[in-house]
């Protein structure tokens, strides 16, 4: 069974106008993703599903159909918000039905994209404080050498890192991109803070503790700890 077709090119974005599949050929489909999904067990990987735009998976109801059949853990999900909308998904109902499924959610938000300001920084943590996943990953956004982005950074004389450590996100001379409205240094102040304002959240801390216990709640008091040295923001760096 192929896992796009053209008319699934052409109606992306437009799930009703999309062909769907029937009973038999879900079934079909998920012993595959099933069957995939314990090749990679047995050598010891985690398989995920990506839903995406355009394909046989793309909405809830197609997430809710292939959930059914390939159960958690042998098969967790691997998505973005992205794709989810494009589908017609509202992404925080995807992030409770992943969650109805027994499947722990770990989000990844990402601060300093080259459009963005403070207000659409601050929309992002407000998406990750609804959506409230088991877990969270805050990133200031980076142009990495050989990505498609650091080209750009270099033709269009972006300030970049002067050193390999200023690309890795926790070490003391990250350096992210500055945005077309905000300098590179109120992006990182923008992501530590937004990094405690999650985890300090009450409904998250109260979800942590609903599902791993006190002992889930000290890992991130013991985490939070730990302050990040920033030479950016004490003027060591520009």
């Amino acid at each position: 069974m192929p896992a796009t077709s053209p008319s699934h090119a052409s109606t992306q974005g437009r799930r009703t106008a999309a062909p769907h599949l029937g009973a038999p050929e879900w079934d079909e489909l998920a012993e595959r993703v099933c069957q995939a999904a314990e090749i990679a067990r047995q050598h010891g990987l985690q398989a995920t599903f990506h839903l995406h735009a355009g394909t046989w998976v793309e909405s809830r109801a197609d997430l809710d159909e292939l959930l059914r059949r390939a159960p958690a853990p042998l098969v967790k999900l691997c998505w973005d918000v992205g794709h989810a909308v494009c589908g017609e998904v509202d992404p925080i109902a995807v992030v409770r039905t992943i969650q109805r499924h027994g499947i722990n959610v770990i989000g990844n938000f990402i601060f300093g994209l080259r459009d963005d300001t403070l207000e659409t920084m601050k929309q992002t943590l407000h998406l990750a404080l609804e959506c409230l996943p088991d877990f969270a990953n805050f990133y200031s956004c980076m142009a990495y050498p050989g990505s498609a982005l650091y080209t750009q950074a270099i033709a269009e004389n972006w300030t970049l890192p002067s050193s390999w450590r200023g690309f890795s996100q926790h070490n003391d001379d990250c350096r992210p991109l500055d945005t077309e409205h905000v300098g590179a240094a109120e992006v990182l102040r923008f992501r530590d803070a937004a990094f405690r304002i999650f985890f300090n959240d009450g409904y998250y801390r109260a979800q942590v503790e609903r599902k791993f216990g006190a002992a889930g709640i000290a890992e991130i008091d013991r985490m939070l700890k730990y302050h990040l040295p920033r030479k950016l923001l004490t003027g060591e760096i520009k």
